[in-house]
């Protein structure tokens, strides 16, 4: 079995977006005005990806914790990405500014090292070959004159600030 099989075995299916295709976020900003940006997603048919997205306005999805500040936030999107024996799980987190993304990326790796050690738990073993990339998406620092370059990035500790106007998945899983 695949390790995106084990994926989504145990994963509910009701966070996955049926746009599997783009990373879209739609709200407010800190005035008060409506916006939408949305970033397709990039791929080979080679790669395997499947996105998931928890939106703490339509689900709780940590309903054994109180409503401390911050306790229950985490990153907009989960993309789990194969490609032969390798799994690569993008973190990624959309800002409308230039706000930091880090606790909401960290909180995110930890809730998703508690899918793997569950998955682990009833047999399902994910252990190898995983790589974990934070990335946040922040439409201020989008690139608009480099808008396809495919390399556009950089990882410092597996974390990326993402210029590009695509998410493109395969010089990211390097």
């Amino acid at each position: 079995m695949s390790k995106l099989a084990i994926i989504e075995e145990v994963l509910n299916s009701k966070f996955k977006p049926t746009n599997q295709t783009n990373l879209i976020e739609v709200d407010r900003d800190h005035k008060g005005k409506f916006f939408k940006i949305s970033y397709p997603i990039v791929k080979s048919s080679k790669i395997r990806c499947c996105l998931y997205r928890y939106d703490p306005n339509e689900n709780d999805i940590f309903p054994y914790f109180s409503n401390v500040s911050g306790l229950k936030k985490i990153c907009d999107y989960i993309l789990f990405a194969e490609e032969g024996d390798y799994l690569f799980i993008f973190l990624i987190e959309l800002k409308k500014g230039t706000e930091s993304a880090k606790k909401q990326l960290n909180a995110s790796q930890e809730f998703v090292n508690y899918i793997i050690n569950s998955a682990q738990r009833i047999g399902k073993a994910i252990d190898e070959k995983i790589a974990f990339r934070q990335i946040r998406v922040s439409e201020k620092r989008i690139s608009r004159r480099n808008l396809n370059e495919k390399d556009n990035f950089k990882y410092v500790n597996n974390y990326c600030d993402y210029t590009n106007g695509s998410f493109y998945l395969e010089p990211m899983m390097q």
